[in-house]
């Protein structure tokens, strides 16, 4: 799968960067939200101006990138099932009739509609959300230390606590069965 995931190297260039640019901004909102704070805080009506015109220009280049991450993904995808269905049918006709009368015909029409449709929603899609995911989720983390290191500090441990309780738990629980 990996050639067909790398065969248009281009357009996956594109599409992974689109993906790791929209993580980026959701990430990014944390820094409107505390701007908006801020001026809330402070209290001065021109800080106010400025954080929406800043609020607004972030919401219309988001709004831009997420829709050409969208379209270079379809794009992409569409390119990529396309090969992958032209690949499926050249191996098809050229079975020989002995091979090709073997399996029922319904059989090759599952494979290329049904299998195809599996492959973009498990392979593909699942691929650049799992790019898009560990990108939001490394750059949600520096942004967090970078606001406060120490809660970042405890929200680590705690999350590598709340991953290890149910496992010490459940050894404890198993052998008072």
């Amino acid at each position: 799968m990996k050639a067909f995931l790398l065969k248009y190297k281009k357009e996956f260039v594109i599409v992974v960067f689109f993906a790791i640019l929209a993580a980026l901004m959701n990430v990014f909102v944390a820094f409107i939200l505390k701007m908006f704070f801020d001026v809330a805080t402070i209290g001065r009506l021109e800080n106010f101006y400025t954080a929406v015109e800043i609020a607004l220009v972030f919401v219309i280049f988001n709004s831009l990138v997420l829709w050409l991450a969208q379209i270079s993904k379809f794009d992409y995808i569409k390119k990529s099932l396309i090969h992958l269905k032209n690949v499926l049918f050249e191996k098809i006709i050229g079975k020989d009739l002995n091979q090709f009368d073997e399996v029922n015909t319904g059989k090759y029409i599952s494979i290329v509609s049904n299998d195809i449709n599996m492959i973009e929603e498990n392979y593909f899609n699942n691929f650049f959300e799992l790019v898009s995911s560990g990108v939001g989720f490394l750059a949600a983390l520096i942004v967090l230390f970078i606001l406060s290191y120490k809660i970042t500090f405890i929200i680590i441990g705690l999350t590598v606590l709340s991953m290890l309780i149910p496992r010490v738990l459940d050894r404890k629980i198993s052998d008072l069965r």
